[in-house]
């Protein structure tokens, strides 16, 4: 009876606790082993006389939070051909090289999944599609959803409406910001910046035209977006990385 009360509240913080980070994509999960372990933390917390069967519930979770962090924390890092590591290469002044990975808030490793059958699109068809995505509706977040989380999700959605799409990292003033790039069968290399509001900006569209020539600049999109994200507005860029 205890094991099972036990297992109850377990189940039910965990459920809470996946509930709670409002996932999105519906390729990666943005769940961190603190929080599973707050989780089970909470369940023990009451006095229950845990039997060897909720133990061994406990033991597995911790065992998978482990395996899940030590190789990147997202269910994106598998070895398969559609699957691209964020990731690059620097030579130091002193000839070592160095392999470095794009990271989100969470320092998770970032990847992005590519469709087969995703091709190029015209301007006006990427336009369409940024309209009516809504990853720039998703809350910014400083410790939980940044650039570079929202530019994997506009690229994997992207993807699987069949619109090839690649992701932009660079450095600025005050460090890095991600973006989107679709080459475009018109016009080509075509810049999209779709990070969303910060806490207390307007409800309001947020999706962006960029243009990284030296300078970061923005503009709304199709003239919808009176309010609009230009913190990086004019600055210096530099190390500009395209993933495909």
């Amino acid at each position: 009876m205890a094991a099972h009360a036990c297992r109850s509240v377990i189940r039910q913080s965990i459920e809470k606790t996946v509930i709670g980070t409002g996932v999105k994509d519906q390729w990666r999960c943005s769940i961190s082993p603190k929080k599973i372990f707050s989780a089970i933390t909470s369940a023990l917390r009451h006095n229950y006389s845990v039997v060897d069967e909720s133990v061994a519930i406990v033991i597995i979770l911790v065992l998978v939070c482990g395996i899940a962090y030590a190789v990147g924390g997202s269910p994106g890092n598998q070895s398969d051909p559609f699957t691209v590591s964020l990731s690059y290469t620097m030579t130091l002044e002193n000839g070592t090289t160095m392999k470095y990975y794009e990271t989100n808030a969470s320092l998770y490793k970032m990847f992005i999944h590519n469709v087969p059958e995703a091709r190029n699109v015209t301007y006006d068809e990427v336009i369409s599609f940024i309209l009516d995505d809504d990853t720039d509706q998703v809350p910014y977040g400083y410790d939980s959803y940044i650039c570079i989380d929202y530019a994997v999700a506009v690229h994997d959605n992207a993807e699987r409406r069949n619109i090839s799409a690649g992701l932009v990292t660079c450095d600025i003033r005050d460090g890095k910001h991600a973006l989107n790039v679709f080459n475009t069968t018109d016009r080509g290399p075509v810049y999209v910046d779709c990070t969303g509001a910060r806490p207390g900006d307007p409800a309001h569209n947020y999706d962006k035209i960029a243009r990284i020539d030296g300078r970061y600049r923005v503009e709304p999109v199709a003239d919808i977006s009176p309010y609009y994200y230009v913190s990086h507005q004019n600055d210096t860029v530099s190390n500009i990385r395209v993933y495909w």
